[in-house]
């Protein structure tokens, strides 16, 4: 009995060895994104508050959820920014997005004492606009497990999410919008 007894704490301790959650505050980052409008020659640059939420780590799997303050994007030009809020994002219905992430797998060699990773692929669920699809990007790590940076990039098709196509004067911005969210300072605990 003591032996089967010993052999679940240590079966216990082994898998708490190899998970751990990250907690991730919106003072921990930002996200921004890269509107392209049609002339291409329109560049339109945002940027809001981090996203919050706990990322979970069992062994080389991640998963979690990140919520996104949609009131907190600006774009440096007032009225620019009460028409893509007011207008187009609706924040007043949507003031939040969230990512859920589906599919993260960290490589073999992956370790929390050295987590450097380029170009590592991810998929999610992103609910924006009242509306929920998958979404998938690239994201780098770098840093150690005190204190990890990590950068997320994927495309989102505001069409897809009901969102009317932004215009004035007769320039639009085209469907697919990159974004980038970084995340710094994250900690496993």
């Amino acid at each position: 009995m003591k032996a089967k007894l010993f052999s679940l704490v240590l079966l216990g301790a082994l898998a708490s060895a190899n998970a751990a959650t990250i907690p991730v505050q919106p003072s921990q980052g930002k996200i921004e994104f890269h509107a392209v409008g049609r002339p291409s020659m329109i560049k339109i640059n945002g940027e809001g508050k981090g996203p919050e939420g706990t990322l979970n780590l069992e062994g080389a799997k991640v998963s979690g959820d990140l919520t996104f303050d949609m009131t907190s994007l600006t774009t440096g030009i007032g009225m620019r920014d009460s028409h893509m809020k007011e207008k187009y994002l609706e924040v007043q219905k949507y003031p939040q997005s969230k990512l859920h992430l589906t599919s993260v797998t960290l490589p073999a060699s992956w370790s929390s004492k050295t987590p450097a990773i380029k170009d590592a692929k991810f998929a999610g669920d992103l609910t924006m606009h009242g509306q929920t699809k998958p979404v998938s990007g690239t994201f780098t790590l770098e840093g150690d497990a005190s204190k990890m940076k990590a950068i997320a990039d994927f495309d989102v098709n505001i069409n897809e999410f009901g969102i009317e196509i932004p215009k004035y004067l007769g320039i639009t911005v085209r469907n697919e919008v990159p974004v980038e969210i970084t995340m710094s300072d994250l900690q496993a605990k």
